[in-house]
């Protein structure tokens, strides 16, 4: 459950009254709060999975659907209007505040409308939704009093009395257009969970406090978010001394080098910028492969990739590296304990160990930085975007943004997420996954600073939850005839490089020569010294069309596998063909 606010800055920066995505900010409910202003027009929304109840009254719900009569009663729902000034400091006592700021309720009406068009108006960065979520295509609007609802009398008096035929249906541009601030609310049962939704009139909060029996029949009790009962592990957990001694150490270590990191890489990235952006790649030994596919790629299909920098963790990727044309740079100081061979599965001690070295697992169709760069794009406004993971656990709510590809535009906000990231390290090697990590602070930054996020479409940024999802093979059968190509394809969700390598071969996406797969492009450059020179390299290793063969029939193919054997062992019906 997670909670975002937008808010008119005032009417001179949104003139003409309608909520901009570029004003949103995060305030505090306050006693500052409607001074020099209009009376106070507070909206919350809510995702109908659950229909919100007032001052600590929970309502039963079944699949999203608003069961019975009307919430609303006449003489039970006051609609109190704050007063166009609040009173001077001097000569009030606290007692009489107090009540000025309790006379504000919770809620004092209710509208609803579609979710989708709300979504579109207020573009919050969700991921897209896993098939079709019943009960869900609707969201519910709720008012502080009269001076937040529509304009329209009728409809107003319908939002707060009970008129006999549920809660009214508006469009989202009646239901905000007095709305002063709108504050969102997105909840969802986790695995079909009994779950209740408080919505009370207090101190505004920005976030959400969870209560959970841990044992039937046992009293409600707070607990974290990642707390998933007491057959589950907890998601969130903090760090033991192991993990805090670990990073103590690693982080003692790269502030120590800091100065000279940046005397280091400054002259670099002022050699490679272009419009001011700078492609980040982080590479070990055993990802090696992937590495010099995604450059041969590139240079197969004609892609700039000359403003990329590479990290290389070892000195046999920093030769090969700069043998590929690409700019590196090795840190041996900060470096000389990674590991250089590969992941053998998810998770594993290289993979924990590797978590930035090992997103090289990409191929380009579309230059991406065109989508970021175009001005006109709704893209654009957006402060970091990500690829849609795809996962929807706990863990990555609410945005389940995928690490392997994101694009950062710098400014204070983005800049202070990424040192926030770096000083959880100890978090980081607590959970194994800086992506999980990474998620909880999108959510924390977004709603402290405003930080906007996006998750971009799969059907644009697919990755490998697309790619093994029986549902979603339309993206690659368009691929495979040409019909729509998407910016790029991240072969994330496979248990390791060597079915990273298959998946990707059948797929046309693989440029590797068998000369310099497998660790051979290494053997040419100790073999070669240092007389061996770029373009002779790259016309070694890399071939100009893609070298296509079939290893399975139950996954994406650019070309029919229909004699291959399937991978999937719980659906050996199925092919791709």
């Amino acid at each position: 459950m997670s909670w975002w606010q937008w808010q008119q800055h005032s009417y001179l920066s949104a003139p003409n009254g309608q909520l901009n995505r570029d004003t949103m900010v995060h305030v505090q409910s306050s006693r500052r709060d409607g001074a020099n202003r209009k009376s106070s027009r507070s909206c919350k929304w809510i995702n109908p999975y659950v229909i919100a109840v007032f001052f600590l009254v929970c309502v039963a719900f079944n699949a999203g659907v608003f069961m019975g009569a009307s919430m609303f009663r006449q003489e039970a729902l006051p609609c109190v209007e704050t007063s166009k000034k609040e009173p001077e400091r001097r000569g009030v006592d606290d007692s009489q505040i107090e009540a000025i700021v309790q006379q504000r309720v919770a809620a004092a009406g209710i509208a609803q409308v579609d979710k989708t068009e709300l979504f579109a108006a207020f573009d919050n960065g969700f991921p897209e939704s896993h098939g079709i979520n019943r009960g869900s295509e609707e969201a519910f609007i709720l008012y502080s009093g009269t001076p937040a609802m529509p304009t329209d009398a009728k409809l107003q008096r319908k939002i707060i009395y009970d008129d006999g035929v549920g809660v009214p249906v508006t469009d989202v541009a009646k239901a905000t257009e007095n709305c002063e601030t709108l504050n969102f609310v997105t909840t969802q049962a986790y695995r079909g969970a009994a779950q209740c939704l408080v919505i009370a009139g207090h101190y505004e909060s920005y976030h959400v406090r969870k209560w959970m029996r841990k044992k039937p029949g046992e009293e409600l009790q707070l607990v974290g978010r990642g707390y998933q009962g007491a057959a589950k592990p907890d998601e969130f957990t903090p760090p033991k001394e192991r993990a805090l001694a670990l990073n103590r150490e690693r982080l003692q270590k790269y502030l120590n080098t800091l100065k000279d990191l940046e005397q280091d890489l400054k002259p670099i990235l002022k050699r490679i910028a272009k419009r001011k952006t700078v492609i980040v790649m982080v590479c070990n030994k055993g990802q090696s492969d992937l590495l010099m596919n995604f450059v041969c790629s590139s240079k197969a299909r004609g892609f700039d990739i000359s403003q990329i920098l590479l990290f290389a963790t070892d000195d046999e990727t920093q030769k090969l590296a700069t043998s590929l044309g690409l700019e590196s740079y090795f840190d041996k100081r900060n470096f000389d304990d990674m590991p250089t061979e590969e992941a053998k599965r998810y998770g594993d001690r290289a993979f924990a160990a590797m978590m930035y070295p090992k997103d090289v697992d990409i191929v380009w169709y579309k230059d991406p930085l065109v989508a970021f760069h175009d001005t006109q794009s709704p893209l654009h406004k957006f402060d970091v975007l990500f690829q849609d993971d795809g996962a929807r656990s706990m863990r990555y709510a609410p945005y389940s943004a995928n690490s392997g590809f994101y694009y950062v535009r710098y400014n204070p906000k983005t800049q202070y997420l990424l040192t926030s990231l770096l000083y959880h390290g100890d978090m980081i090697i607590g959970t194994g996954s800086h992506q999980q990590v990474l998620a909880a602070l999108l959510t924390e930054h977004n709603s402290l600073f405003g930080l906007s996020v996006k998750v971009l479409k799969g059907e644009d940024f697919p990755g490998g939850f697309h790619f093994h999802s029986k549902s979603r093979a339309s993206i690659f059968k368009d691929i495979a005839t040409k019909t729509k190509l998407p910016y790029l394809f991240h072969m994330s969700w496979t248990e390791n490089k060597d079915n990273k390598l298959l998946f990707m071969q059948q797929m046309g996406m693989w440029y590797v020569t068998d000369t310099c797969d497998s660790g051979k492009a290494h053997n040419l450059l100790l073999e070669g010294g240092t007389k061996v020179q770029s373009s002779e390299f790259t016309n070694t290793c890399c071939a100009k069309e893609a070298l296509v063969t079939c290893h399975y029939k139950d996954k994406p193919s650019i070309i029919p596998c229909k004699d291959s054997p399937t991978i999937d062992k719980k659906n050996t019906a199925f092919s791709f063909w």
